[in-house]
């Protein structure tokens, strides 16, 4: 990975981070026939490190540690269905 190669060569750079949007992205809410479009991220676990992010709940430190895990931000929390 390119942000590995990043942090090894170049002393200077302490942390990377890859982030990736998909567009798009259809939820459907039960009850309604109308989908629900939205962007979501993935991130490395270390985005914490890197940035600063206000959680609703839970650990940074081991908020994406395991596989299928997710953060869900303050804005989106209402629409949870």
């Amino acid at each position: 990975m390119v942000s590995q190669v990043l942090v090894k060569d170049f002393p200077e750079i302490r942390q990377a981070v890859r982030i990736t949007a998909r567009k798009n992205v259809v939820f459907e809410k039960p009850g309604s026939n109308d989908p629900i479009y939205e962007t979501i991220f993935g991130a490395d676990s270390n985005i914490f490190k890197v940035f600063t992010f206000p959680l609703v709940a839970g650990n940074p430190d081991n908020a994406l540690n395991d596989i299928n895990t997710l953060v869900i931000s303050k804005k989106n929390r209402a629409q949870i269905f």
